[in-house]
């Protein structure tokens, strides 16, 4: 039984990679704003996949798909120029909830957590 690692020790040596699927919460103090609670339920009911490692204080640049216009303010990062689609937000690691190479690893996921399963 020594050998056997704890779980924390496990966690911090396997991370995401390019490619995986991710689900998200957001990281905010201030979640008063319905803005901020619009962005907090979109994180947290949909998958978004590692697109490239930043270069700056964020860990992982992650790519959504269907962003709604009230909250893709929030999704600029990297964008160049107003006809760039609003589809990508940096994301720490602490901020990764669950992440997979298979999407149906995280929808099933989020499926258990709209039944309390």
């Amino acid at each position: 039984m020594r050998y056997i690692k704890n779980f924390e020790s496990v966690n911090e040596t396997i991370k995401p990679v390019i490619g995986d699927y991710v689900l998200c919460y957001e990281d905010v103090d201030d979640m008063t704003t319905m803005k901020y609670k619009n962005l907090a339920k979109f994180l947290s009911e949909n998958i978004g996949q590692i697109n490239y490692y930043p270069k700056d204080m964020y860990d992982y640049v992650v790519k959504y798909n269907n962003v709604p216009d009230e909250i893709s303010d929030y999704f600029a990062y990297d964008v160049t120029d107003n006809n760039s689609p609003h589809d990508k937000r940096a994301m720490r690691k602490n901020e990764i909830l669950y992440w997979s190479k298979d999407i149906d690893d995280i929808k099933m996921h989020i499926e258990s957590n709209k039944y309390n399963l």
